[in-house]
């Protein structure tokens, strides 16, 4: 039995205990490639050190420990390549507790770690946001590559084992970005939930208008996202008064007066010469 083979029971403990405690865990399910391996590696080389003084402890304040164990190293040693190097088998027993220890630990030192400062120190920018959003139930901002912004409360944030970095978010309002970066909101979604939450439920038995929300989650891509913030419709209507009405005159208004609007804006000013294609 290879000793590089024997470590991969270190490895396991190691890679345990990191995605088992809340300091490491989420880091873990970012990392891949030799990150994660090293990140197994170094938590297991802990472990396996930690097994060694655990099992030297045992021998010396425990008398029956030996005995307990022997039958263990004997099986071990039995199966070695060497059964005339006795401490192989003491090494294949370390690895084995080592790796039995991680799972152990990781919850031993989540009772000492805080949740919240652990996730301070682990998520990124938008993530964090996302966090705070979802948290406090107030709704984000999102701009996206193309100019398109949802706002919008965080039904969900990324999750790092399931690629892309997906944000699923329930729609408030939306708009987009103007050439000079300003935000015009131009929909409102709420009013439309309302209509839809007034409908009575079908005998059929359909779930509750609150469940069925869930219909109208929308998800985005994190790598999309350009700018996010959290959004506050009273710091919003300070700098852009009336916005509402803005939105619902908007809503109400037919796609024919929509068409006729656009060409007004298009007809150059009266001191610009004007060309008469009527005749």
């Amino acid at each position: 039995m290879e000793l590089a083979a024997v470590f991969l029971l270190s490895l396991l403990g190691g890679y345990t205990f990191a995605l088992i405690w809340r300091y490491t865990a989420f880091a873990m399910r970012r990392a891949d490639g030799h990150h994660l391996y090293f990140r197994a590696a170094y938590y297991g080389a802990v472990l396996f050190a930690s097994a060694f003084l655990i099992r030297v402890i045992f021998l010396s304040r425990i008398p029956g420990y030996k005995e307990l164990e022997q039958p263990l190293l004997d099986y071990i040693t039995s199966a070695l390549k060497d059964p005339a190097k006795p401490r192989q088998a003491e090494i294949v027993v370390m690895a084995a507790y080592s790796m039995i220890l991680g799972p152990l630990f990781g919850l031993l030192a989540n009772l000492v770690t805080p949740s919240n400062w652990s996730i301070r120190r682990n998520l990124n920018a938008l993530d964090f946001l996302l966090l705070r959003g979802q948290s406090g139930e107030m709704p984000v901002s999102l701009t996206l590559t193309n100019n398109k912004v949802y706002i919008g409360l965080v039904a969900r944030i990324t999750d790092p084992e399931r690629p892309p970095a997906m944000v699923i978010l329930l729609p408030m309002y939306s708009g987009h970005r103007c050439e000079d970066g300003r935000m015009e909101l131009t929909t409102a979604y709420e009013k439309v939930y309302d209509s839809f939450a007034d409908i009575p439920s079908s005998s059929t038995g359909s779930p509750p208008w609150d469940q069925q929300l869930e219909n109208f989650h929308i998800a985005i891509r994190a790598d999309a996202i350009v700018t996010a913030s959290l959004f506050s419709p009273r710091v919003y209507s300070r700098f852009n008064p009336g916005w509402e009405t803005h939105i619902e005159r908007r809503s109400k208004t037919s796609p024919q007066e929509l068409l006729i609007e656009i060409k007004r804006r298009a007809v150059p000013t009266s001191n610009q010469p004007q060309s008469d294609d009527s005749g």
